[in-house]
Formats: structure tokens, sequence, C-alpha cells
């Protein structure tokens, strides 16, 4: 396989981080339930899992007991606070709606909305904002004013060394993006370190065995079916298409979880053999698309290069390359004579040099460009068999012809919910940057620029739980801090607004619960107790929403026509609480990162080392 992708987006990055021998793969159907079982780590009646188990359940009444209990026997314990709808300020803890009203806090609020409206919202200017920020002890503010303000001047190195982005030849990866690309790579070794040998042994004993005896065995992998595992036993498989390999992919099917899902996207695409690929492409179709689609429909590129010179209204002359892909059309652009070096993001113009070349240095960028051609049109060659393996793939699974990367990318955008932004408010720099293949993004080269589609949304007047309550989505700005709950450890706390966005037509759907009522765009994705992510056209009525503090059924969801929609970009986490009577939780515009949580704080229970079968509590 070529480790070497184009990296758009977190999920991309992670996922690929964590494919063996071969790249990614692809997903099923959103509204699909997985039946993973979940259970408590420790058993103890009065535990933070117990608890999460009973809002599983539906038993609101048993969740809020266990909870106040855990907290009367462990005072600190930070898991049960979140889950009491708690949050830490400084050295204690303090009901969410009373954030505000701490000590100091009013007060560094109010000046901070005072002196964000007076900003002019120039480099300068946001240098000083954030100084200020950071000598009032206010991080969270501080970040979202660098963030704009790497979006204006992406060049500013102590901008991004505060953000704690990572320098990447001549170019910065954003923190967030750094720390989960390491973090999957160091799962990936972990896995092939810890589980590798053992694996190999496994494959090798299977392999001995006579197709009967192969056959007999009710389960060949027993006590593997642990996500940190999978790689391991994947690596140790090969692509070898024999009776062994055939089993582990019907054994994948069977395992639920999103890791086991990337590996049958890669099965379906990178093995060679011709039954793995249909078996795997099979057995995808009813897993949530949104755990390997997003990546693998990215990965279906069409290339396209401009042999010719083409006069400029300068005098110059340019010369370009087009890429078609899921984020509709990527070019790299060539001026000579008259070079001008742009760094594009949003489709916004935020930094121009140029200068005349003398004939010598115009021949030097010449043959600077050749190579980048050259090297373009031959990796674009060798992508061609994985390209058409990926339309194939996707088609079978979207159950319609599609034959181009194009075809696939505008099915995609419509699964998806995703239009190109009409009116970007404020840009969000953990998403505005790229590596190319050669892992290079330096200034007098050619630079990929991208057209942006935004996701589902809501409409004005939408409440979002904010630190100062619940406040209409179209009056929140960044810097603001919005409650926010990290699906994997269960952490609720408020997190920074980095920015937001309009879109002026979408499709509706109406959203009521027992207290409240929201209207989205049809893709627009809410927190189901067992199921994940759900957009808001497969909700359905009875399924339980997660909330602040248990969950609230569905009552009804219903079109409700077109219209213009907002949504926010959130710190870190990526979500934040909708409505006011009952606030469910809900995902931003990001694209939506894959996970195994059954309620957020509460995953399932793998089988153990000792291949001691898993003990089944719920069904995901």
């Amino acid at each position: 396989m070529s480790g070497h992708r184009l990296f758009c987006t977190l999920f991309f990055c992670t996922s690929l981080a964590f494919a063996p021998a071969w790249p990614l793969t692809a997903a099923p159907p959103e509204s699909a339930q997985r039946k993973t079982s979940s259970g408590s780590q420790s058993g103890l009646p009065g535990d933070v899992p117990a608890a999460l188990e009973a809002e599983l359940a539906g038993n609101s009444a048993d969740r809020t007991a266990i909870l106040r209990q855990r907290l009367a026997e462990a005072p600190e314990d930070p898991a049960a606070h979140w889950h009491l709808g708690d949050v830490r300020f400084g050295e204690d803890w303090v009901p969410y709606s009373q954030a505000a009203d701490q000590p100091g806090r009013r007060e560094q609020i109010d000046w901070f909305r005072t002196e964000r409206a007076r900003q002019s919202g120039s480099a300068a200017d946001l240098r000083s904002f954030a100084r200020q920020a950071r000598q009032r002890k206010m991080p969270d503010e501080e970040r979202a004013v660098l963030a704009r303000l790497v979006s204006l001047e992406p060049t500013d190195r102590d901008a991004h060394v505060r953000l704690g982005d990572v320098p990447s030849d001549g170019g910065w990866i954003p923190r967030e993006s750094a720390v989960s690309r390491v973090a999957a790579s160091q799962r990936w070794s972990e896995s092939s370190d810890k589980h590798g040998e053992r694996a190999v042994r496994l494959t090798q004993r299977l392999r001995r065995l006579s197709a009967k005896e192969l056959a007999s065995q009710a389960d060949p992998f027993q006590g593997w079916k642990h996500p940190d595992r999978v790689f391991a036993l994947e690596q140790a498989m090969d692509d070898r298409g024999d009776a062994v390999h055939s089993a582990f992919v019907k054994w994948l099917d069977r395992f639920d979880c999103y890791e086991a899902t990337i590996a049958l996207a890669r099965q379906a695409i990178f093995s060679e053999h011709a039954t793995i690929r249909t078996d795997a492409t099979s057995f995808l179709k009813p897993r949530p698309r949104e755990d390997y689609l997003h990546a693998l429909v990215g990965s279906a590129r069409s290339f396209r290069a401009d042999p010719t010179f083409t006069s400029t209204p300068s005098g110059g002359y340019a010369y370009s390359m087009e890429w078609t892909g899921i984020d509709g059309l990527s070019r790299v652009h060539f001026v000579m004579n008259r070079p001008m070096t742009a760094i594009v993001r949003r489709g916004q113009l935020y930094g121009l040099r140029y200068h005349r070349l003398s004939q010598a240095e115009m021949a030097g960028e010449l043959a600077n460009f050749e190579f980048w051609k050259t090297l373009a049109e031959v990796e674009a060659e060798s992508d061609a068999p994985r390209t058409a393996r990926i339309v194939r793939t996707v088609s079978a699974i979207a159950g319609r012809p599609l034959e181009t990367p194009a075809e696939v990318a505008a099915w995609w955008r419509d699964v998806e919910d995703q239009l190109p932004v009409k009116n970007q408010v404020s840009a969000n720099y953990e998403s505005t940057w790229y590596v190319d293949r050669r892992g290079v993004s330096r200034n007098n080269r050619p630079n990929i620029t991208r057209e942006v589609r935004m996701h589902s949304c809501l409409v004005a007047g939408t409440p979002i739980v904010t630190e100062q309550g619940p406040r209409a989505v179209e009056t929140i700005e960044p810097g603001d801090r919005v409650l926010a709950q990290d699906v994997e450890t269960g952490e609720l706390v408020f997190k920074p607004v980095l920015g937001r966005t309009l879109r002026e037509k979408a499709v509706l759907y109406r959203l009521r619960t027992a207290g409240d009522e929201v209207v989205c765009s049809q893709g627009h994705p809410f927190w189901i107790n067992g199921l994940g992510w759900v957009q808001a056209r497969s909700l359905q009525a009875g399924m339980p929403l997660h909330t602040v503090r248990g969950s609230t059924e569905v009552r009804s969801v219903e079109p409700a026509g077109e219209g213009a929609v907002h949504n926010l970009i959130v710190a870190d986490t990526h979500s934040y609480f909708v409505g006011s009577e009952s606030p469910f939780l809900s995902h931003d515009v990001t694209p939506r990162a894959p996970t195994n949580s059954l309620v957020p704080g509460l995953s399932p229970l793998w089988e153990s080392e000792d291949d001691a079968p898993a003990k089944v509590s719920n069904a995901r």
C-alpha cells in the first residue's frame, strides 16, 4: 500500500494511521443499529458505568440514584460529577448553569464581549486582543482569537506556537490533528507490538487445519474481539485470499466496532482477491456509513493537467493541474513571469506576495513546476486502479450506478447533507490546513485550494447551552463558550467556539421532545443512546436522545420545508447541547469521528485476553 495520501480531515488521518498493510475503507447506513456488548468495568452497584447502563436501559431514576451514591462515597469522582451536570471551575465542582456566576467570571465575560465588539479585525488588533486575554488568564478566549489570527496570517509563528500547532515542512499542523495522528499511530504500533506474535501464531495454526477442520470451528478467532487487536490480526492475516482469510472477513462482519468496519473497508478496496472484496463490500452495507465512507470517498480522485501555457492579464503565463474529489475541485495554479504566492483558506486570499522574475529565475521555476506536474501525474496513474475499486465499492453500498469520482462525491455530499458555504462568518483554523503526498506545504510552490463544504445546521433562534445560559445559535460568536461533552470519556466541559457558518438553503426537519422543539437541516447529527450519532432524517419516535442529566425521547420528526441554517465549530469535542428545557447532545459542523461509545463515557465490554467469551448485557 502507499502510505502517501492527502489528509483532509482528522477522521481520515486517524483511519489511515490505524490501517495495516493497506489503506482505508468504507462503511454502512447511519440508522443501522449496532449490536455490541456493553458492561460495567468494575461491577460495583454504585459505580458510574452502572449508572450509564441504567441510562442505556432507559432507567433515569436508577441512573441518578447510583451517581448520587457514588458521590457520597467518592466526592471528587469526576465522572459522577459530569453525568450529574457539574463542571469544574478552579478547584470546585459547580452545576453547569451556575458557571458564569462564579467569582470573577462574569467580569471576564463582559470584558471579552466588549473588546470583541471593538475589534477592527486586523492582525495587529487580534494580536493585542489575544495578549490581553492571556494576561487576564482566559485561555479559551485567547485560543479563539488566535484561531482567527492564523486564518488571517497563516505564517504567524507566535500564534501557531501559542496554539500548540506543530511545524511541518514550511507549514503548520493544528494541535488537535497532530495529537490525534500521533495517538492513532501509537495505537497501531502498540497493537502490533502487544498482539502481533500471538496473531501470527494463530493464523499459522489455522492455516494448518484442513478445510473441514476450519469449517467445524464455531469461532476461529474467539478471544480476539477487542478493537485494539483488530489491526494486529489483520496484519498477520496477509492478503492470501484463502479459507482463513475468508473466515477472518466473515468474523469482522460479526464484530461490531468501528475498527472492524475500517478493516472491512480496507479489505473491500485493497485485497487482490475478488471474493474477499465482494464479501467485505456486502458486509459493509449495513454498517454506519459515517465510520468509513468520508475517508473512502475522499480517497477517490480524478486528475487532469493542462500541458500548455495560458496568458494571464498581468502579461505572464499560467500552468495548472486539477483534481476532482470529495471537496469538489482542487487546483494547483502556477503563474509565471509575475508569480504570486497566495495562501488560500476557505476560499479567501489571506496573504499575497509577488515580483517579476528574471529569465533565469523563470526557467528555474518552470523546471520546478514540471517536477511537481510529473510527480502528480505518476501518482495519479498509480492511483487509478485503487480509485476504480473505490468507485465500484461505493456504488455497491449506495445501491445505484456510480461511475466516476465526481459522481461518488456528489452522492456522498447528498447523503451527508453537504453544500458549498454561502457565507463564512469565521474560519476554522483546525480544518484549513493541508499536507500533500510529499508532506510539503511551502511558499513559492503550487498551492492546493479547496472548495469548502458545510454540513448540517440549525435554524435561527435554536437555543444552544452556553456559559451564560441558552442563546440563539446565530448570536453565538467565536470566543463564546458552549457546554460540550466528550463522547469517549463523558467529560462535561465548556469549550470555546472557534467559528460559525451560515448556509442559505437547506432541507429542514422538525424534531420534538417532551420539552423542546428544534428545526434543523436533514443531516444534522444528534446523539442517540446505543446508536451514537444519527442524522435528523433518520430519527424515529421513541429514540432516546442523550441529555446533560440522562435522556429524553424523540416525540416526533417531520419535514419542515427549506430555510437558512447556522452552525458552530467547537474546539476539541466538536459537540454542544441544543434546547432549553432538557438540552440534548448535538455535533458541530465538522466531520464526525467514529466511536464505539454506547452512551458518552460508556464503552462496550470486549472479550478478554484469556479468550473468555464476552458477557453480553446490552446490544447497541
